[in-house]
């Protein structure tokens, strides 16, 4: 009798201990979009690796070419960033990510079927990372903006730090695992992959049958400009915001420029085949998991401030690690992932 009580026991245990792994994700609809985010996510970070390897060694793009494919990737963050929150505030957000799953899996599916056809060519490729990342960006507000959807107020913090431990472990896979098939099934066929993992997600959302709430009547377009000036007028008389907002402008446009030609620097430069460059983003993957995590414990030893100068300065200083791998080309590969894994940890924290 006694054995067959500890037995509960110990049954009962493990239970509890499981129950608290998984917290909120024992809720079906929270896990289905759990997993539908960091299927999405990992294809978001396989296109960021894939698309300049493709430019690079398949289509032997210039170093202008690249740029403006760059250029293209990071321009519907800035055209579409402030309408698309004010445009998902008046629509059902789960529809949203299911198109914007679907549109991405269809652009990137045109990509395999234009090399078969012998069509593809940098203008081409540049029109589908210019569509691409103008569907993230409505899927990463929706996505952002629908958690409440799911979850309590009360669950919110745990529901949000399971989503960016995602997010960080995402980019660890996405780079490691594109830069894996690149170099096995080329460039081309591996974005089919990529179309893949964005259905899988739109099937993950689309299971999911929590539903919303009613959404507020779309009001004129006036109505829009006026929401969005008041943000702009919010962060532009807070010196503090006005500050934090020009410091990653600054760091964003300079990010844009050096990733315009870090891949081609890594692979015509250093040597680096696919799956090294894979690795290198990887790495900083590994980074960002370890920066936020570490962000807390920094602030709380040295506070906000000291921590923001410093981290600035740091990820200034670890950058200088990427241009020496030119001069020590023997420690390349090892000075570059270095250098990214140093800089994510320094811009998470």
């Amino acid at each position: 009798m006694e054995s067959s009580t500890d037995g509960h026991r110990a049954a009962g245990a493990l239970r509890a201990g499981v129950t608290g792994i998984l917290g909120i994700a024992r809720g079906r609809d929270f896990a289905r979009f759990w997993a539908a985010q960091a299927t999405s996510t990992i294809g978001t970070q396989f296109t960021a690796l894939a698309f300049p390897l493709l430019a690079a060694l398949s289509l032997g793009a210039t170093p202008m070419a690249v740029g403006v494919l760059a250029a293209a990737a990071g321009l519907p963050h800035l055209l579409f960033g402030l309408f698309a929150g004010v445009w998902v505030d008046r629509l059902r957000r789960r529809p949203v990510m299911i198109g914007a799953d679907l549109g991405r899996a269809a652009l990137l599916g045109v990509i395999p079927i234009a090399a078969w056809l012998g069509v593809l060519r940098i203008e081409l490729l540049v029109a589908i990372a210019f569509l691409v990342e103008s569907l993230t960006v409505f899927f990463d507000i929706a996505y952002l903006a629908y958690v409440p959807t799911l979850v309590s107020r009360s669950n919110l913090v745990e529901a949000n730090s399971r989503l960016e431990t995602t997010a960080s472990g995402a980019q660890v896979i996405g780079p490691a695992l594109g830069g894996v098939l690149i170099r096995f099934l080329g460039a081309p066929l591996a974005m089919l992959v990529d179309a893949l993992s964005y259905l899988g997600s739109a099937a993950f959302l689309w299971r999911i049958r929590t539903l919303e709430a009613p959404v507020p009547r779309p009001e004129a377009a006036s109505g829009m400009r006026a929401e969005i000036g008041q943000g702009l007028h919010a962060v532009w008389t807070s010196p503090i915001l006005r500050a934090l907002a020009l410091s990653s402008t600054v760091v964003n446009l300079a990010g844009f420029l050096f990733l315009s030609i870090y891949v081609l620097y890594m692979t015509r430069d250093l040597g680096l085949g696919p799956d090294a460059v894979g690795l290198v983003f990887a790495a900083g993957g590994v980074g960002a998991l370890l920066g936020s995590i570490g962000a807390g414990p920094a602030r709380d030893h040295w506070g906000v401030g000291p921590v923001l100068l410093g981290s600035q300065l740091s990820f200034g200083l670890c950058g200088m690690l990427v241009p020496l791998a030119v001069m020590f080309p023997s420690h390349a590969l090892p000075l570059v992932v270095a250098a990214e894994f140093l800089q994510w940890v320094m811009v998470l924290v």
